[in-house]
């Protein structure tokens, strides 16, 4: 497990109460907001070793169409992407962080002017029950896991801290990172620029209130508890499948180029590889693709063929790459074949 005053020394990762003394009196506070300055800090560290720990995190790919609906948009995720958020984005990939932790880090160490606050924003259990943002109260630490409707929380935050952004003159930035590994769901926020390094009793009240209003905003919006685990599994098994089909076309390719089978059947598997329909112009539309494909690889230099069936792009492993060039390696040697036996046929004629 990571210790975050390996990195930064001793900051809590969420208040040790969330109750506040008032008058003698011990009132619940829905939101606890907490935070340190510093002149000079490991950023970059900070981010990707302690706030964005898989181990603690959860990744979110959809986002909201305009009616509200969460959707997955365009982006290829791949593992560890999705679990940061800024300004921005509601879900950075891990190239995206890191390089936004990295102008994070060289902006500090410009400057001893320069300060950078490190925010954990805590949120109270009954509070997110009551919105609608988990589904039960979590008993046990590791329960808020896949309980929580990450994408509807980031976007209520990410609305209260742009809020709380615009109250400064000067140019600033931020990152965040929700965590769900405690009883209490909260963020740890990397925030730049604020002149005084320090989040004043106005700013709490700025980012408390917008984020309420957000909510409001977003009640009818549909739950989309994280399907973190289900998610990345199916598209594991998803590329796996890929990869499989991808490896049975090339052979079924130079089963085809050998004579072993007909181009029906080849075209029938092919098909067959991929789900794809077999009506019969879905096959006589790859059978099309194949020949063209083939015809490719019989005329252009062999640096500039392409490595793909159907002309579907996909990115093809080393294995399939290899039974795929094979396949083509044998037709080339088979055309070869045949214009020197047309050109025999010529003399001899």
């Amino acid at each position: 497990m990571v210790n975050n005053s390996d990195v930064l020394g001793s900051i809590p990762d969420v208040p040790l109460s969330i109750t506040k003394k008032i008058g003698g009196v011990f009132l619940k506070r829905n939101i606890v907001l907490r935070n340190m300055y510093r002149k000079h800090a490991n950023l970059k560290k900070y981010i990707e070793q302690y706030s964005s720990r898989e181990s603690a995190t959860q990744a979110i790919y959809p986002t909201y169409d305009e009616l509200g609906n969460a959707q997955l948009d365009k982006k290829d995720y791949k593992y560890l992407d999705g679990l940061a958020f800024d300004n921005s984005s509601l879900s950075l990939s891990r190239s995206d962080m890191r390089n936004k932790a990295s102008d994070m880090q060289a902006w500090l160490d410009k400057s001893e002017d320069n300060k950078s606050m490190l925010m954990v924003i805590s949120f109270d259990s009954d509070y997110l029950l009551k919105h609608n943002l988990i589904r039960s109260k979590p008993q046990k630490r590791g329960d808020l896991f896949e309980n929580v409707d990450e994408l509807r929380l980031r976007y209520s935050l990410k609305k209260a801290l742009n809020a709380y952004q615009d109250t400064f003159d000067e140019k600033t930035d931020w990152l965040g990172c929700l965590q769900f590994d405690t009883l209490h769901a909260h963020a740890h926020v990397v925030f730049n620029g604020n002149p005084t390094g320090m989040l004043n009793d106005k700013g709490k009240d700025v980012i408390r209130t917008t984020f309420e209003q957000s909510l409001n905003l977003t009640k009818d919006y549909a739950p989309n508890f994280n399907r973190r685990r289900d998610f990345l599994l199916e598209k594991e098994n998803q590329a796996e499948k890929e990869t499989i089909a991808n490896v049975k076309d090339a052979v079924g390719l130079q089963r085809y180029i050998k004579g072993d089978i007909t181009m029906d059947d080849y075209v029938k598997d092919v098909c067959l590889n991929h789900g794809l329909s077999m009506s019969k112009e879905t096959l006589n539309l790859a059978k099309q693709r194949i020949n063209q494909n083939l015809s490719h690889h019989e005329e252009v230099p062999k640096r500039s063929r392409l490595n793909k069936l159907l002309d579907i792009p996909r990115q093809l492993n080393q294995r399939a790459r290899e039974h795929l060039n094979r396949a083509y390696d044998l037709w080339r040697q088979m055309i070869t074949m045949i214009n020197k036996f047309k050109k025999a046929l010529k003399i001899l004629a």
